[in-house]
């Protein structure tokens, strides 16, 4: 089994860096933090997991997709963070694309909240 992990914000086409729209905290390094531990994790259970950004590199959002298809990804899972109009909103959003990956959107949900 192939997953492909998506890190939310960092490097732009031009080589500029996208730290997102978290105020005071980078949703750049917020999401590759998240994305390294759930790769770390996931490795340790023997998946191989390959991960679409590092702190440098760029790779085209209307792309990403493809490249996942590219490396015969089995799983895609993108790591966002999103910024609320005031400080107290809190939550958590996970989006699946067909009705089979329902159940998996729901555990790792369940996980995610602890």
């Amino acid at each position: 089994m192939t997953i492909v992990i998506d890190p939310g914000h960092g490097v732009t086409e031009y080589g500029y860096d996208d730290p997102g729209a978290i105020g005071h905290i980078e949703e750049a390094g917020a999401n590759l933090a998240v994305a390294k531990l759930v790769e770390s994790k996931l490795k340790a259970l023997g998946v191989n997991v390959v991960r679409l950004k590092t702190e440098s590199e760029f790779y085209d959002t209307k792309r990403r997709p493809y490249y996942a298809r590219d490396y015969g990804c089995d799983l895609y899972i993108a790591i966002h963070s999103n910024k609320a109009g005031s400080e107290s909103p809190r939550g958590t959003e996970c989006y699946y694309y067909t009705s089979y990956s329902q159940p998996l959107a729901e555990s790792l949900t369940r996980h995610v909240l602890g």
